[in-house]
């Protein structure tokens, strides 16, 4: 017939209602579309017109079909999904870069202010990025890296971490490759355990020093000028 169409799922329902009783010419003329295209999909659907299509549900054999089409759109509602949370985690995590009045700090983050205010509270010894790692002999792209914060007395880095970009992740596969010993000496903080941000940090060898919503949890009401 020379015609060309999408297949879609209600030709599959009515070739499988009409095909016993009507010839492929007069199911292709139906449907639109070319005999092959009819022959094509019987075999497809394991059919043919010496089929017994009495005990045949058609949902049943066009389950599949649906499945197949919609397993696309399902993975991206997933990617939509994982992208709106790391979007909420990355803008709670840069809110209010600036000073703080009661901790006498410029920090980068909500997160690096309040866990400041835990130190303080907990009269735990501090370094507000002290130290620039700097890796040799590379000349483009993340050269070097400082950590959040270091604590003397437990001789450990600090790093805080909402969320993380394909840098970050860089910058950290470096400060181990480069630093070893120092690396060693890691410790991160992120929202909760199991999340991306955790899983990435283990994969490479890092332990929590803790995780943000236990810190809220527990200090969020307890401590003075605590931000949301």
């Amino acid at each position: 017939m020379g015609i060309h169409k999408v297949w879609s799922i209600s030709d599959t329902f009515y070739l499988l209602t009409f095909y016993k009783e009507r010839s492929i010419s007069q199911l292709a003329f139906d449907i639109g579309c070319s005999d092959s295209t009819i022959t094509n999909n019987l075999k497809e659907l394991n059919l043919s017109k010496t089929n017994d299509t009495e005990n045949i549900n058609p949902r049943e054999i066009v389950k599949p079909i649906i499945e197949k089409i919609m397993k696309p759109k399902k993975e991206l509602k997933a990617k939509q999904k994982q992208y709106k949370k790391a979007k909420r985690a990355r803008t709670a995590y840069t809110a209010k870069t600036g000073i703080r009045d009661d901790i006498n700090f410029f920090v980068r983050s909500t997160w690096e202010a309040n866990f400041i205010r835990f130190l303080k509270h907990k009269n735990i010894e501090f370094q507000y990025e002290p130290k620039m790692f700097t890796f040799d002999n590379i000349r483009y792209g993340t050269v070097s890296y400082i950590p959040d914060f270091y604590l003397p007395k437990e001789d450990i880095w600090i790093e805080i971490k909402g969320w993380l970009q394909p840098k970050s992740k860089c910058k950290m596969r470096r400060f181990k490759k480069y630093f070893p010993d120092d690396f060693k000496k890691l410790k991160f903080i992120c929202l909760k355990e199991d999340n991306l941000v955790d899983k990435f940090f283990k994969e490479i060898g890092c332990e929590p020093y803790c995780y943000y919503n236990e810190l809220v949890s527990q200090y969020g009401k307890v401590i003075e000028n605590w931000e949301n």
